[in-house]
């Protein structure tokens, strides 16, 4: 099964002007049902309908196609779920690998963010009460978006906030080389622990700093939309996230631009990042770095001028990975050593071993055979 946020435009080589692309980026990240125009269907309902349309457990669903193209917060999709889990139970007894008997049999999208996000848990949620290995324990993110860097972002030592106020931020500039050298930038997190912002009247420096740049932050969409919440970024900062190592890789490249960051930094939007409780992440930077990354990247994404590929969150996410306890010792050594040193032909003869390619395809991703 996939879960796809959508980006529209990204898939196909059309022109769109910033307008368009802005609004649909509004759209995304708009919170309010009403103004979506978002309606959920009671489980009453979605029960009557799926029986109507005959999508019982008694049908051979594992052998059909569903799309289900604005998932939302899952009403229909997880009834759907589990009425494919249970049909593909009663088919076969449980025998053979869900994951690759099933792996087809839905396709669900969502645009919104958050919406996506809390139905992508439920769904993983879902999976493991089944006793099914939902995932290879990775996940794909995209780092903050401000919607006005000139205020929210600058010289880290500059930023005359409360230090809880403020995070050390890694940008593309800061791993051109392969490694994180940071050039001392920051970022304003105006986002309390728990959900909502702080209160300006606790924090009298972020205050001052903020009302300073008021008509530049006031001026964005989101913040004319909730002007109570002015001085809120567009995506939550979690500053959890910048103490967990990661991998960082910037949208377009020829290649795989894979670079480790060890916990230290929070990432900006032109960045994704993968991180894992699993996977040994220098061993999964190897993997990144790989011909076969390459090869998942370019069969989905659309080639930018130059042969450039676009590695996006959708995209990395359907990289298909073994399940890191299934990955023999020897070749853990070997994976993350390559990736230390950043050889890309042994990152290469490692990942074709764990992907178990013949000599005939390992040739054919440009590997000597061996």
């Amino acid at each position: 099964m996939e879960l796809r946020q959508l980006k529209l435009f990204d898939e196909c080589a059309i022109s769109r002007s910033k307008l368009v692309t802005d609004a649909i980026e509004a759209l995304a990240k708009s919170g309010g049902l009403e103004e979506r125009g978002a309606v959920y269907t009671r489980q009453e309902v979605v029960d009557f309908i799926l029986d109507l349309v005959g999508y019982t457990d008694k049908q051979p669903f594992q052998k059909k196609r569903l799309l289900e193209p604005s998932f939302g917060r899952g009403d229909f999709l997880l009834p759907v779920l589990r009425r494919l889990l249970s049909a593909w139970r009663g088919a076969n007894g449980a025998k053979g690998s869900a994951l690759e008997d099933l792996g087809d049999a839905i396709r669900a999208v969502e645009l919104h963010h958050d919406s996506f996000n809390s139905t992508h848990e439920k769904v993983v949620a879902v999976l493991r009460q089944d006793g099914l290995p939902a995932e290879t324990g990775c996940k794909v993110g995209i780092g903050v978006a401000t919607g006005a860097d000139q205020a929210f972002i600058g010289a880290f030592n500059d930023l005359n906030v409360e230090p809880d106020r403020k995070l050390p931020l890694v940008t593309t500039k800061d791993i051109v080389s392969g490694e994180v050298n940071w050039q001392g930038q920051g970022v304003i997190n105006p986002f309390a622990e728990g959900r909502g912002l702080v209160d300006l009247r606790n924090y009298p420096l972020l205050h001052r700093y903020l009302e300073a740049r008021r008509e530049i932050i006031a001026r964005r969409h989101c913040a004319q939309k909730s002007p109570v919440n002015w001085y809120r970024t567009i995506d939550r900062i979690t500053p959890v996230l910048a103490k967990r190592p990661k991998l960082l890789i910037p949208d377009i490249k020829g290649e795989a631009h894979v670079v480790f960051e060890s916990g230290k930094f929070y990432p900006h939007h032109n960045l994704y990042y993968v991180t894992s409780d699993v996977w040994d992440l220098r061993a999964l930077q190897a993997v990144l770095l790989s011909a076969v990354t390459r090869l998942f990247v370019a069969t989905y994404s659309t080639k930018m001028r130059g042969g450039f590929l676009r590695f996006q969150a959708q995209y990395l996410r359907r990289i298909r990975l073994p399940l890191w306890k299934d990955v023999p010792r020897t070749l853990r050594v070997e994976l993350v050593e390559s990736a230390i040193k950043r050889e890309l032909e042994a990152c290469n003869r490692a990942v074709f071993k764990l992907y178990g390619l013949s000599s005939e395809e390992r040739s054919s991703l440009g590997g000597n055979g061996e």
